[in-house]
């Protein structure tokens, strides 16, 4: 499965070793040569070419696989167009089959179409909506003329097509509501032929364009990026590199700017083109300046190179392998305050290098300062009153917590009350229950004993049982009478004798009702004869 699988749904035209890649500018076309050897030897297998260069590349390319060291079907050529190539089909046309002879390839694999017009800081802002739908008939028209010419060949067919000169479509600098009108125009405009497979745009960990990496994710389109990883090109910083940053790289044995930040960023599912550092003016004026130059570019590839290497992925062991956790992947994640402002607050009290974002400038900074001297006493007046307000606040606020408390507490106690007086309700009814019941112990041929099996008798089972002594009985109930259990002793307890049938009832008026029993007056002539 492809690596982009998770990321937009769809494989990728490009495989691991080759999400890293060089851009193939240099300060001077004469040393573009130069440079491109370097590159390869590096193991970077893809090429972003820039225009004049491509002569450059195809001998670097030629000359590596001389030695034997790379096919050239390793290598990926990506060629981006300028906004001027809108102009007519034919022009069009003529460019990209000049790109193919000089780089000496049958097919590009990938051209970047750019939008009509320059991308607008504002966005939509700039351009009404007619002007819009202009911008896009355009940018339709241009794009269906690259889909004629490239390849109906899907992924892993080999071949060459007559008069096809494209592998891949993609977008040059493109914002979210292009590629809106470019991919899902309003009916009844058709869709077009092929959808953009890639993105191209410059991004770096402090303006990680998150927003647009996640619209252009969910639409399927991978996201090329020139990668400024080096902080000293960001405007108003001030340093050479990010607190975050030396921290991490503490953690992982020194591992370079780079090494981290590019790591980051193929977490986070992009193809990089790391930016190298720059001349002064542009141009080295002397071969001791360019060797300079050659060394630091040289030393910066050979630090990507190792993100490629095969045994940093398959050997946990291996001394150039290191990985980052998801809590500094979120670090690095919190370096764009910009696209993290709910976090704006947290990272300016909590960050190392939060100082420098809270500095004001020098003019602020002294002109502030002067005001101070002139209203310093006002403001000491003012903190002075500011303070005796927000006392007299706190104290009246504590105040009426203490209230609040004790209306709690009264509150705390009835309820108590209420509870302890249901509950002493509830056990005085379950002792009135309990002396409502008279139970007599029924034992054959044994005493009475505290806690044995017992019956309960009430006045009203007594009353039965006189009537069923006294009533005449014939021989098969006298028969039936035969099987009752026999019985030598029958008491009743004097402590449960009291308030049986009755509330309210006394207990010596129920001794006096009841008094001595003897079952001689009331069990049936079978048990007596017995």
């Amino acid at each position: 499965m492809s690596w982009a699988c998770a990321f937009t749904g769809l494989t990728s035209m490009f495989n691991d070793r080759q999400r890293i890649g060089v851009i193939s500018s240099t300060p001077n076309p004469a040393t573009a040569i130069d440079f491109m050897n370097v590159a390869v030897q590096q193991d970077l297998r893809t090429i972003f070419v820039e225009p004049g260069t491509e002569q450059a590349v195809a001998a670097a390319v030629a000359k590596a696989c001389e030695r034997k060291e790379v096919h050239p079907v390793d290598f990926k050529y990506i060629v981006a167009l300028k906004s001027n190539d809108h102009m007519t089909d034919e022009y069009l046309e003529q460019k990209i089959k000049q790109s193919c002879a000089l780089l000496n390839v049958a097919q590009l694999d990938l051209v970047l179409c750019p939008w009509p017009v320059a991308p607008s800081p504002n966005g939509m802002e700039d351009f009404d909506r007619k002007e819009r739908n202009r911008q896009a008939v355009r940018m339709r028209k241009t794009w269906d003329k690259l889909c004629s010419l490239k390849s109906t060949l899907t992924t892993g067919e080999r071949g060459v097509e007559s008069g096809k000169y494209i592998k891949n479509l993609g977008l040059l600098e493109v914002i979210g509501w292009q590629i809106e009108a470019l991919c899902h125009p309003s009916p009844p405009n058709p869709e077009p032929r092929y959808m953009p497979v890639t993105n191209y745009f410059a991004m770096s960990p402090w303006k990680s364009e998150m927003h647009k990496i996640r619209f252009c994710h969910s639409r399927g389109i991978q996201c090329l990026v020139r990668f400024i990883w080096d902080l000293k090109v960001q405007n108003g910083s001030g340093e050479s590199e990010d607190e975050t940053v030396k921290l991490l790289r503490k953690n992982h044995d020194g591992r370079s700017a780079l090494q981290i930040l590019s790591l980051w960023a193929l977490n986070r599912g992009i193809v990089i083109f790391p930016d190298l550092e720059k001349i002064k003016d542009g141009i080295p004026k002397t071969a001791e300046e360019y060797n300079t130059w050659r060394a630091k570019a040289s030393e910066t590839l050979k630090e990507i190179s190792i993100l490629l290497n095969p045994l940093f992925r398959k050997k946990p062991m291996w001394k150039h392998a290191f990985a980052l956790t998801e809590k500094e992947m979120e670090l690095l994640d919190e370096l764009d305050t910009g696209f993290n402002r709910k976090l704006n607050d947290k990272l300016m009290t909590k960050a190392p290098n939060a100082g420098k974002w809270k500095k004001k400038s020098e003019l602020e900074a002294k002109e502030q300062q002067e005001d101070d001297e002139e209203g310093g006493d006002d403001n000491k007046a003012w903190e002075d009153e500011y303070k005796e307000f927000f006392e007299a606040q706190r104290k009246k606020q504590a105040e009426k917590d203490r209230e609040d408390d004790d209306v709690q507490i009264l509150r705390n106690v009835e309820t108590k009350e209420k509870v302890l007086s249901a509950t002493e309700k509830s056990q005085l009814q379950m002792q009135k229950q309990k002396r409502r019941e008279a139970k007599v112990t029924v034992r054959s041929g044994q005493e009475y004993k505290p806690g044995e099996d017992q019956v309960v008798v009430t006045p009203k089972k007594l009353d039965i049982m006189k009537l069923s002594a006294s009533s005449p009985r014939n021989e098969d109930e006298d028969e039936d009478e035969g099987d009752l259990p026999l019985v030598n002793d029958l008491r009743l307890e004097d402590d449960d004798v009291s308030d049986l049938d009755g509330e309210g009832d006394d207990d010596e008026d129920v001794e006096a009702e009841v008094g001595e029993v003897s079952l001689q007056d009331f069990l049936p002539s079978t048990i007596q004869s017995m």
